[in-house]
């Protein structure tokens, strides 16, 4: 379930800013999504990306880049220490499919956000799948050549956009400890571009301990 926040009541004719906000977990109690903003594409697609004000809790002293050449093959390589609580943006491009899955890492290894470009999937024929600890979905548009990931980690809950269009939240409830935060890069093979970049996160509530 999810609604959206506008200028208007009637959210499809007038122009404004259009954010929404979702209800996540299966269980009782839920919790409400990290606020993204809609748009539409030049294609009249619908659009979603964490809205920038989240931007603020980032801690400038831990931001990390780390990059891979097209011609560079890394089985995994690792890019920082992380954290429990995390923003990572990593861009992948490439000329050739590649045979083999890739993605990033996250809490010590123990969540994986995948692309897998084998192209048998009936949802993405052809095209790549993107995943993150099992949970998956079409790489958008289908066929294209190229995925920026935008992924905010708050503990167990990991909220993830490929391309602004395939967003998806999943819980890790396996992380095997508090100090289990390194961030990977893996399975990048040669003909795939990487980028990378993350920064450990404020907490949003500052009535409750702070890192």
């Amino acid at each position: 379930m999810a609604r959206t926040l506008g200028s208007d009541p009637n959210q499809v004719a007038k122009n404004g800013r259009r954010v929404l906000l979702g209800w996540i977990g299966g269980g009782s109690p839920a919790s409400q999504s990290l606020a993204r903003d809609l748009s539409l594409s030049s294609e009249y697609e619908l659009l979603q990306a964490f809205v920038p004000e989240l931007q603020m809790l980032r801690q400038p002293a831990t931001e990390e880049t780390t990059s891979v050449a097209e011609e560079e093959v890394v089985g995994t390589l690792a890019h920082s220490a992380g954290s429990l609580q995390l923003e990572v943006v990593a861009s992948f491009s490439w000329t050739e499919t590649p045979k083999a899955p890739f993605g990033v890492s996250v809490l010590g290894g123990s969540s994986k956000m995948t692309i897998d470009c084998a192209g048998t999937d009936p949802s993405a024929p052809n095209g790549c799948m993107v995943s993150v600890d099992g949970k998956s979905g079409p790489l958008m548009p289908i066929g294209t050549k190229s995925v920026t990931m935008h992924s905010i980690v708050d503990h167990e809950i990991i909220e993830t956009i490929y391309n602004n269009r395939t967003a998806m939240v999943t819980y890790n409830k396996k992380i095997p400890s508090a100090s289990s935060t390194s961030v990977a890069l893996w399975g990048t093979s040669a003909g795939v571009k990487a980028d990378i970049k993350t920064w450990s996160l404020d907490a949003a509530n500052n009535l409750g301990p702070q890192p």
